[in-house]
């Protein structure tokens, strides 16, 4: 194996925390780490053939830590998958003892445990400080085992889920490979990367988590049930703390609608005045940043609600409907999933009213709430709800949310509340 070492120009030694151990320098870090990090390789069983890359490195209990993400052809499909790393220049096959899919994290294990194994890495009891040294450890590109140095900038604001941001040059490839303090110690495991020096860290507190649970696995454990439980029980958790919020309404042009709600949702607006059709146009909407990935093709835990206001005072009203429905039409739910994934959406509808309680005025919309069951991940379904105003005759209000990864009770839970939201604002509207 081809190893590469990258050394980045670092802060002073002054800026660095003072601990009671003498700080290695990189190059010591990596010759010291370099035979407990491994090469992921997840090998497709007919042809041989490699099919994805990734690292991992060796912890508690002779077990290979790593993302979720390099190795969920094996867990999604384990007699089509396998996986295999190199251990003192001889291939070893490895088996998947656990996951945490919401914090993309596995666990493997050997299948021929080695009898002499290299030493396993330490995990840091100490929150890093803002501004720390850290160095990322992996296999970038199928380069070679490589270290970047980069700084702890604490956690990512506005998410829900708890990320790391790491200013350094995590690539494809470093996915689940550790990020390091200069005593070696494991600060955070490689996740993801936005390119221009920003990448993201799974905190160790995770792993530290996952470590513990896998002690006392079931004998009947079943990889795909916990990842539903995962994910139930996280979606659950959001929306508990969707429905503790503040739920503030806004006015867009005639209309009352929904506000931010929680900190951890990214919010937006857009609006468009059309001198021909002298139509207005108006579009405002949250979702959260978070993302549970389950495969390449499917994604969960997204939430989404938005809003759509069309206004036309010389149209006709026929006319007018005409051009709403093609402004609405491309509404979807807001997540990826294949038919190998969810079963197909059960509708029904219905005619709302809801009541402005500041003027007592009456919106009329018609509504679809859609659901659609989770094939594999028992107990859990995505959602979709759309409504469009009907009782006014030159404009109308369109709101729509989507929620995916979420058990039956949340999802009722917050449509109870969203449906109660929309109405029409002080000013005059037309009857």
């Amino acid at each position: 194996m081809i190893f590469i070492l990258l050394v980045y120009s670092l802060v002073s030694s002054a800026a660095v925390a003072q601990t009671d151990e003498e700080p290695a320098s990189a190059d010591t870090i990596f010759s010291n780490l370099e035979n407990s990090l491994f090469q992921i390789r997840i090998m497709e069983e007919k042809s041989g053939s490699q099919v994805a890359l990734g690292s991992g490195f060796l912890v508690a209990g002779n077990r290979v830590a790593t993302n979720y993400h390099v190795v969920s052809f094996v867990v999604l499909e384990p007699d089509k998958y396998r996986i295999e790393i190199d251990l003192q220049d001889l291939k070893q096959s490895l088996s998947v003892l656990t996951v945490d899919v919401v914090n993309d994290l596995a666990l493997l294990t050997f299948d021929s445990p080695p009898d002499d194994l290299p030493a396993i890495f330490r995990l840091a009891e100490r929150i890093p400080k803002k501004g720390e040294v850290l160095y990322s450890l992996g296999n970038p590109h199928d380069l070679g085992m490589t270290i970047v140095a980069g700084n702890y900038n604490g956690l990512v604001d506005n998410k829900f889920l708890d990320r790391i941001h790491f200013s350094g040059a995590i690539n494809s490839g470093m996915s689940g490979g550790p990020s390091v303090n200069r005593r070696s110690e494991v600060v955070g495991i490689n996740v993801a990367s936005a390119g221009n020096q920003v990448g993201f860290l799974v905190p160790v507190t995770a792993l530290e988590r996952l470590l513990t649970r896998s002690d006392s696995l079931p004998e009947d454990y079943d990889v795909r049930l916990d990842m539903g439980r995962q994910i139930g029980t996280v979606t659950d958790a959001m929306m508990d703390s969707i429905l503790a919020g503040e739920w503030k309404r806004e006015e867009m042009g005639e209309a009352v609608i929904l506000g931010e709600v929680v900190d951890w949702f990214d919010c937006w607006g857009n609006s468009d005045f059309d001198k021909e059709t002298r139509t207005l146009e108006i579009a405002r909407g949250c979702n959260n940043a978070d993302n549970i990935f389950v495969s390449d093709q499917f994604n969960t835990g997204f939430f989404e609600y938005e809003f759509y206001y069309l206004e036309s005072e010389d149209w006709l009203s026929p006319a007018f409907y005409r051009q709403w429905r093609t402004s609405t039409a491309g509404a979807r739910p807001g997540n990826n999933a294949g038919e190998d994934d969810v079963g197909n959406y059960t509708c029904v509808d219905r005619i709302l009213e809801t009541r402005n309680p500041d003027n007592d005025k009456t919106l009329r919309r018609r509504a679809s709430y859609c659901v659609r069951p989770y094939k594999q991940l028992k107990g859990l379904y995505d959602v979709f709800f759309m409504g469009a105003t009907l009782d006014q005759k030159n404009r109308a209000v369109m709101d729509h949310f989507t929620m995916s990864g979420v058990t039956q009770s949340a999802a009722e839970r917050f449509l109870a509340r969203f449906v109660e939201v929309v109405a029409w604002r002080d000013k005059e509207v037309m009857p």
